[in-house]
């Protein structure tokens, strides 16, 4: 029995998860991140991803070729990020078009998840970006993933990580990993104890990073 339910999980269908954003969510490979996190928590599963490219997530709403893909299978999760923001926070934008998208998600997965952004560096926005997407949550009824939450905690900690890139604004690795973890468990919804870290990341420093991200999230 124990072998036959070890097999049965090791041919079953990798599980499909696409990703819609902009530079955030493919810098450094985020999905993969996602991915091998997800492959390496002792689940057996296979995970594949896939990812939809646009500066923000207004501009999906308009394109046929995303909603082809969208619509072409049954997706585990579809991630949603690349909300249209205000980068001096004067202004508000009309978000309906990232309403309708992320309605289109939710109708073709059976989990969508509003991916919200952390904040650039030596700015307090976090809440001020959650805030942002939350009425896009409200309209369409899918939640959002706070990644953002995690990074004040974690430089707290640690505070010579470097958690951005040289412009300020994307993800270092390390970053991107912390994004990474909070998006799996959002995704996986699991406490389980993913092995997996870039290299050049100690393994002590992932720990607390996964640690972090999951407080952020849950």
């Amino acid at each position: 029995m124990v072998i036959a339910t070890l097999l049965l999980t090791c041919l079953a269908d990798p599980i499909p998860v696409l990703f819609l954003g902009n530079s955030h969510t493919w810098s450094n490979d985020l999905p993969g991140m996602v991915r091998q996190l997800a492959e390496s928590d002792g689940s057996n599963r296979k995970v594949i991803t896939e990812t939809l490219q646009s500066e923000f997530l207004e501009g999906f709403a308009t394109s046929a070729s995303a909603a082809s893909k969208i619509k072409s299978k049954r997706w585990s999760t579809i991630v949603l990020q690349g909300l249209k923001l205000s980068s001096s926070h004067k202004y508000l934008y009309d978000h309906q078009g990232a309403e309708t998208i992320a309605g289109v998600a939710k109708e073709n997965a059976d989990k969508a998840l509003l991916f919200a952004e952390w904040p650039r560096k030596g700015w307090d926005e976090t809440e001020w970006i959650i805030d942002q997407y939350r009425e896009t949550s409200k309209v369409s009824k899918v939640p959002i993933c706070p990644v953002g939450r995690a990074w004040a905690p974690v430089l707290q900690e640690f505070p010579s990580l470097a958690l951005w890139s040289q412009d300020g604004n994307h993800a270092s690795v390390a970053g991107t990993y912390l994004a990474a973890c909070g998006l799996y468990y959002s995704v996986f919804g699991e406490d389980r104890d993913p092995k997996w870290h870039p290299q050049g990341l100690k393994e002590s420093v992932a720990k607390r990073l996964q640690k972090h991200a999951h407080n952020a999230v849950k």
